[in-house]
């Protein structure tokens, strides 16, 4: 091998190293994405859920007041 060779060949594995440790870094930060994703859904969850109960009870409120308003009506 002449040394231009072996100099290209140093090159291109230096450069091989660089890219594989690119790609890991970017599965890392897909990983978190992914994770804070998962989180952010779960947070969704439970607030459209914990929406459904409070106009549950605003409902139930509403149905109340419209008995009370009633019983002083007669």
């Amino acid at each position: 091998m002449t040394n231009q060779e072996v100099f290209q060949s140093t090159k291109l594995k230096r450069r091989v190293i660089e890219l594989t440790l690119e790609v890991e870094e970017l599965r890392k930060a897909d990983r978190e994405t992914k994770g804070l994703l998962f989180e952010k859904s779960q947070e969704t969850l439970r607030l459209y859920a914990r929406n459904d109960d409070l106009r549950i009870e605003v409902n139930g409120l509403k149905k109340e007041l419209a008995s009370r308003d009633e019983e002083m009506v007669q």
